[in-house]
């Protein structure tokens, strides 16, 4: 269990997925589709899309869509498309992560996000939420050469906002999420609410509520 020394925060970092919004119905539609018009597969639920987003085998993308190795990129590229089309349909904070934006913006504690899609997803899902410019800065994986538990879109955002690792929280569902945060030697806060299954040790919050209460900030 981390001590975290919640008056020195200057910088959170969140996951997107599974962490900020609920977002698993667009990702599952949007490989179904894919898997549909592409591959010729049948569909698959949302479990098992979890089970994917959980995954870090080579061949993750191909299971997911059912493709070959002669329609991995169309399948890709097909994804893409519809989930950009389709990435705000019907999506919504978690219930508590407004609060969390708008005291940390009040407390002058500087908000990013880090995730492992591609930052054209984010960006059109927090601009459609008007919270866009609370970020300063919404990284993906096409920013960086290694995605997350690689910790270099941590390091991306503690530079953005000039704060340190011991500044530094990031809040995310999956070990991915937390790995990365070790690895950067930074603070975390697991966020059980979401999609992934190991704390990885560090702190826990069954809802984000919970975060403001360990950050103390209610």
């Amino acid at each position: 269990m981390q001590n975290i020394k919640y008056e020195s925060i200057r910088l959170l970092i969140f996951d997107l997925d599974g962490t900020l919004v609920d977002s698993v119905n667009n990702i599952t539609n949007s490989v179904n589709f894919v898997r549909e018009k592409i591959n010729h597969k049948s569909p698959i639920d949302i479990d098992r899309v979890i089970d994917f987003l959980n995954d870090d085998s080579n061949d993750k993308a191909k299971n997911l869509f059912g493709s070959s190795n002669e329609t991995i990129e169309e399948s890709r590229r097909a994804f893409v498309e519809y989930y950009l089309n389709h990435c705000t349909d019907n999506i919504s904070f978690y219930e508590g992560i407004k609060e969390i934006i708008y005291t940390a913006h009040s407390k002058g504690v500087s908000l990013a996000i880090a995730t492992n899609g591609s930052s054209i997803f984010a960006q059109k899902i927090l601009k459609y939420l008007n919270s866009s410019d609370y970020f300063c800065a919404i990284l993906g994986a096409d920013m960086v050469t290694h995605s997350k538990p690689n910790p270099q879109m941590i390091y991306k955002a503690m530079q953005i906002a000039d704060a340190s690792k011991n500044q530094t929280i990031m809040i995310g569902d999956s070990s991915k999420d937390m790995q990365a945060a070790l690895n950067a030697k930074c603070k975390a806060i697991y966020a059980n609410w979401g999609y992934g299954k190991d704390s990885c040790g560090m702190p826990v919050a069954t809802n984000p509520f919970e975060v403001m209460d360990i950050l103390k900030w209610q």
